[in-house]
């Protein structure tokens, strides 16, 4: 689980560029994310949910162009069930601010 924490810390960095932004949120990656948030059964940690969140924020507040598909397929449908679903008060916060942008 460290490897992943690293790799999606790395992303982080990277997705502030808004050129990668727009290719990142537009492609199979935000459904990987999303997809990771939504599977229970991964059970991710807490330090893993709120990196995820984060990204998913960061590539919305960088991306200039978001593909409608991208709006339809449930970005914040995604984020609202992590708000209602998660107890850790951190991770409904991150996943609150990703929803603002």
């Amino acid at each position: 689980m460290t490897e992943k924490l690293q790799l999606f810390n790395y992303f982080e960095t990277l997705i502030v560029d808004s050129h990668l932004a727009n290719r990142l949120v537009n492609s199979e990656f935000l459904n990987t994310i999303t997809g990771m948030l939504q599977d229970q059964k991964l059970n991710l940690p807490v330090n893993l949910k709120l990196r995820l969140c984060s990204i998913l924020g960061q590539l919305v507040r960088h991306a200039t162009q978001i593909e409608a598909e991208v709006v339809n397929k449930g970005l914040s449908n995604c984020l609202i069930d992590v708000v209602k679903k998660e107890s850790a008060v951190k991770v409904k916060k991150t996943a609150i601010a990703a929803l603002g942008e």
